[in-house]
């Protein structure tokens, strides 16, 4: 608990240092866009129930939630025609486990311009990539520690770019039904300059915390999450989520997010059977900006 406590205290003081810092836009906004249908579907309250490969993304210590290895692969079908891809890999190695992961994202069809005309000179896309390695410990029964470290990379029209980042985070386990609280540290880090504008990274940090629910027959279980999210230049998020298993085969999720411009809700259904997980999640936006979709499958090795 002294080194749970202690970590909590130096995140919080790191997050303190970060928003001292000068005001500003940042830049790599991808990475705060979440990887995987099971999370999304549940409102992407997820930094305690994370789990397995995905964990790569959300909490490099709930790589040691998983039983066995696994590997995920996930498509995104943003708005305005904007795509994601995103592959990751987590390798069990004892009290350890060992994660990799490729996040791609690509903008199409950017008009480009030199003087208000009504048609572009020609037309251009924005492509961001991150690669990284995790590696997570059990230090205790009910503790352990994560880390991940990213090379990012990004390329707008004939500009290109390029740094590292760093995410930490730490899962604790409640003595009673199976709770969990989790607290992550994400992208801290430098990028090179693009042209002439130095990219700041979207420094985040999340607290997490999942209740598991019990019912008196097996068939039925579900789990209550919720998620404080404090981006380093924007307002407080606050996420809930929901996923109730039936039959132990299939899983409806539902999410409620406040704090965001353009979305507050989410849906989402699972189905898992002999080691594969095949996840669907629906992200409504407001101002007829459409809805994004995410598909994924996993499956352990």
């Amino acid at each position: 608990m002294r080194k749970l406590v202690a970590l909590f205290w130096l995140l919080g003081l790191l997050n303190q240092a970060l928003l001292a810092g000068d005001a500003g836009s940042t830049g790599l906004s991808f990475l705060k866009i979440p990887i995987d249908a099971r999370s999304t579907g549940m409102g992407e309250a997820y930094t305690a129930l994370a789990s397995g490969a995905a964990a790569t993304y959300w909490n490099p210590a709930g790589l040691n939630q998983t039983s066995s290895s696994e590997v995920i692969f996930n498509h995104t079908e943003w708005v305005q025609g904007i795509r994601g891809e995103f592959a990751a890999l987590a390798l069990k190695q004892g009290a350890g486990v060992w994660g990799f992961h490729v996040y791609s994202f690509n903008i199409g069809d950017i008009a480009v311009r030199s003087t208000p005309t009504p048609q572009p000179l020609e037309k251009t896309s924005a492509n961001y990539l991150s690669l990284g390695i995790s590696y997570s410990r059990l230090l205790k029964e009910n503790f352990s520690l994560g880390v991940t470290v990213k090379y990012l990379y990004e390329k707008i029209f004939i500009e290109n770019a390029n740094g590292f980042a760093i995410d930490l985070g730490a899962n604790y386990r409640l003595p009673f039904n199976d709770a969990r609280v989790a607290l992550v540290f994400q992208n801290g880090g430098k990028m090179n300059r693009l042209l002439a504008e130095e990219t700041r990274l979207p420094a985040l940090v999340r607290l997490g915390v999942l209740l598991p629910v019990r019912f008196r027959t097996p068939t039925f279980t579900a789990n209550l999450a919720l998620d404080l999210l404090k981006p380093l230049e924007e307002t407080l998020q606050t996420h809930l989520g929901m996923e109730l298993l039936l039959f132990r085969h299939l899983a409806l999720r539902g999410g409620w997010l406040n704090g965001m411009d353009s979305r507050n809700w989410t849906l989402g259904l699972g189905f898992f059977r002999s080691g594969i997980r095949l996840d669907y999640s629906l992200s409504p936006f407001s101002n007829d900006l459409g809805n994004g979709h995410r598909f994924s499958v996993a499956f352990n090795l």
